[in-house]
């Protein structure tokens, strides 16, 4: 229960301490271009759909055996707003990309090179820092 930890954190929180904490992005790259278009692949190579859920989860958090998480949250910018509205500052950044490869591994892209551009706007990511009120 992502708001319910939240609002623990903010609890237990001193005055004028800060809070730092990352929370997937749910509007990554990966989320909105990289797996839908690698669940079309599957469907046109398979012919098969269902279980994208369950992938989903396995490409952001799994156990050795690569089984997926139970549970994984996605937020947005504006979710982040909303879940520490009580804070007294707030910053988010949008960080972290991932290396994609392209016809079959003869074109590789580092994530280096979108470390210092589109991983601001469209990375894994977002980075909060959140203070709360001296009071």
């Amino acid at each position: 229960n992502l708001p319910r930890s939240l609002a623990e954190v903010f609890r237990v929180l001193a005055p004028g301490g800060r809070a730092v904490i990352m929370l997937y992005n749910a509007n990554s790259f990966r989320r909105r271009v990289a797996l839908p278009l690698y669940e079309l692949k599957r469907l046109i190579k398979t012919g098969r759909s269902g279980g994208r859920v369950e992938r989903e989860r396995g490409r952001y958090d799994s156990n050795v055996t690569g089984a997926g998480a139970p549970h994984v949250d996605f937020v947005s910018k504006r979710d982040v707003r909303r879940l520490f509205s009580g804070y007294a500052e707030l910053r988010i950044d949008v960080r972290n990309f991932d290396f994609y490869e392209f016809l079959k591994g003869r074109i590789h892209i580092p994530r280096r090179w979108f470390l210092s551009n589109v991983a601001h706007v469209l990375g894994l990511d977002l980075y909060i820092v959140a203070r709360k009120s001296d009071r």
